[in-house]
């Protein structure tokens, strides 16, 4: 028997580097946001995108595979810890 060990390593990374299907599918699905920053997410097994957008008082973390398709977003509401996971249901 052996143990698997995930280690997820974070890197930053510049809004001009995401891919470009992230940057159309902000623009497309969530009118009037703005990405704020991003990070690379890198594990042994995958690469995804977190997002980090804003609008006036709202904020989200949306994810990405390494393509750039959309995972899932997280609605984090300004000034409170009370966060909203919502699942993309495949087409």
């Amino acid at each position: 028997m052996f143990t698997v060990n995930l280690v997820a390593q974070t890197t930053p990374v510049k809004i001009e580097d995401l891919p470009q299907t992230i940057i159309d599918n902000v623009s497309k699905n969530h009118p009037g946001y703005t990405i704020k920053e991003a990070q690379k997410i890198q594990t042994h097994e995958s690469l995804n995108y977190r997002v980090k957008v804003t609008k006036q008082n709202s904020e989200m973390t949306l994810l990405y595979d390494k393509e750039g398709r959309f995972i899932r977003k997280v609605m984090v509401k300004s000034g409170t810890l009370v966060k909203k996971s919502i699942v993309k249901k495949k087409t």
